[in-house]
């Protein structure tokens, strides 16, 4: 969950293909873009939660019937109710994501600050 969005920057030896994307400027920027983009929206429960709902609809019935699971209640628990429910995992991931430097955008210059640098 608190693994840095730039964890493997400079493993060359075991992850050459990140590395190599990661120390192209552009591509880092697209990459940080898309992996924001990822965390704002797809981590956002609103919209998570509803998938994970459907999803949990198709296999409830067969994961119940499951004899290592146990029963219903555990299912549950692991997709909302706990510390290390799917939903709790996706809001750390997200909030570590959303505050990490690397992925906020710079605050919007404002219009007076724009106009002292311009001299206008």
């Amino acid at each position: 969950m608190t693994q840095s969005p730039l964890a493997f920057e400079k493993d060359i030896d075991t992850r050459p293909l990140i590395t190599r994307i990661l120390a192209v400027e552009a591509w880092r920027e697209e990459y940080l873009d898309v992996l924001r983009e990822l965390a704002i929206v797809e981590l956002d429960w609103a919209i998570l939660g509803a998938r994970v709902d459907r999803y949990r609809e198709l296999i409830e019935r067969d994961v119940v019937r499951d004899p290592f699971l146990g029963d219903r209640k555990k299912f549950i628990m692991s997709l909302y109710g706990s510390e290390a429910s799917l939903k709790s995992i996706a809001a750390e991931r997200r909030k570590f994501l959303l505050n990490h430097d690397t992925l906020k955008q710079a605050e919007p210059e404002s219009r007076s600050d724009s106009a002292k640098s311009t001299g206008t």
